[in-house]
């Protein structure tokens, strides 16, 4: 069970990496690129509806 717990840790640990490396690129792009990702987030997220405005 201790292993599996450690396992568990590290995978936890990489996501986090993984994530802040993601913010970390997206805060560092352009402007119409961030945009563009921030909306696509927001659509996956339910946050906005795909229709055209």
């Amino acid at each position: 069970m201790a292993a599996t717990l450690h396992a568990s840790t590290r995978s936890a640990d990489s996501m986090d990496h993984y994530a802040d490396q993601f913010i970390r690129m997206v805060q560092e792009a352009p402007e119409p690129v961030r945009r563009s990702v921030i909306a696509h987030l927001r659509l996956c997220a339910g946050l906005d509806s795909a229709e055209v405005r």
